[in-house]
């Protein structure tokens, strides 16, 4: 499908943020819904579907209107064109709204939320806090906020507010790459370590968000495992990848035959290394969700009900979620047979 044959959004107002940001609001179309935490796919040029994905700023449960803060990404060819040339009554295709990084259906008195994020990371978790806040639960929220000075934070403003309104319930932990105090810089081993110590406690179910630069949450993750945190109560949201030096391959290169449930349709086609199951849907014209293509978003998900899918990358699926039989099709190649999925 070309991008003018998608649902479209017409910007309201456009906030800038600072120098190389700025939040984009739209007006809210009928039927459109989202939760905290989750991004919407933009698609540009008509000629082909290129796609980018953004995170969500604003809440259901606080804004009116959905909003998504984009900074400039260095010789960014779509993020330049939105910060520099668009303005309100410009309208901006879209696909889907998505994204695992959301909060749990039941929240009580008793849970801890620990955020990590780092620079332009902060654009889900401002979300996730602003929906936390809202409701009638006395949860404990803690923020541990990574950036490079106090002038060039993202929502430096909004947060302190926010904190002032809810001092016994939201805590935040400044941290600044300039500063010359030893506690307030680069988020260590050992500083987590401290933080670990002073805010983690027995009694609580505490769950863990991490958004930012892969190496920052791959730091985060390996302390907490470390310290014992189950995996189940880690959840990440990732902007970036590094590309592996050399992609493995599945231990089955062979053409395999696709059966593909769809918005109540089935789709049969034929997937052969190195295509993957979505680059195959795509080439025979089968309208399958996805965004990242790099097994980061979690946009392109089915459920294998027959057969097996080997995946090259995984940074959305939990391990639960694995043995219910979820794949990402991005990343995801069928081997030693037939494969039935649902969408």
């Amino acid at each position: 499908m070309k991008p003018s044959e998608y649902p479209q959004l017409r910007v309201k107002k456009i906030i800038r943020e600072s120098a190389q940001t700025k939040t984009l609001v739209f007006e809210s179309p009928k039927d459109f819904s989202y939760q905290a935490g989750q991004f919407i796919t933009l698609l540009f040029s008509e000629k082909k579907a290129d796609r980018r994905a953004y995170s969500f700023s604003s809440s259901p449960e606080t804004d009116e209107l959905p909003a998504v803060t984009i900074r400039r990404i260095p010789n960014g060819l779509v993020s330049r064109q939105l910060i520099d040339d668009f303005k309100p009554g410009d309208t901006l295709y879209y696909s889907h709204v998505s994204g695992n990084f959301t909060l749990p259906e039941n929240i009580n008195d008793n849970q801890h939320f620990i955020f990590f994020a780092a620079g332009s990371g902060i654009t889900p978790v401002l979300s996730l806090i602003k929906s936390l806040l809202t409701g009638e639960n006395r949860c404990r929220i803690t923020l541990f906020y990574s950036s490079h000075n106090e002038a060039d934070t993202l929502f430096s403003e909004t947060l302190k507010t926010m904190q002032q309104r809810h001092p016994e319930q939201f805590s935040i932990e400044w941290l600044f790459s300039v500063s010359t105090g030893q506690k307030q810089r680069r988020l260590s081993h050992f500083l987590l370590l401290q933080f670990i110590e002073q805010y983690v406690r027995q009694d609580e179910d505490t769950l863990f968000y991490l958004c930012g630069p892969f190496d920052y949450m791959d730091t985060i993750q390996i302390v907490l495992r470390t310290e014992g945190i189950a995996p189940r109560q880690i959840r990440q949201e990732h902007f970036y990848i590094p590309r592996l030096a050399k992609a493995p391959e599945p231990p089955d290169t062979a053409e395999q035959s696709i059966c593909l449930s769809l918005h109540g349709r089935t789709y049969l086609f034929p997937s052969k290394y190195p295509e993957s199951i979505l680059d195959a849907a795509l080439a025979h014209n089968v309208p399958l969700d996805f965004s990242c293509r790099s097994g980061q978003c979690g946009s392109c998900v089915a459920k294998c009900t027959q057969g097996k899918v080997w995946m090259r990358y995984n940074e959305v699926l939990t391990d639960e979620e694995l043995k219910k039989g979820l794949v990402l099709t991005c990343n995801g190649f069928p081997i030693e047979g037939p494969v039935v999925l649902e969408k």
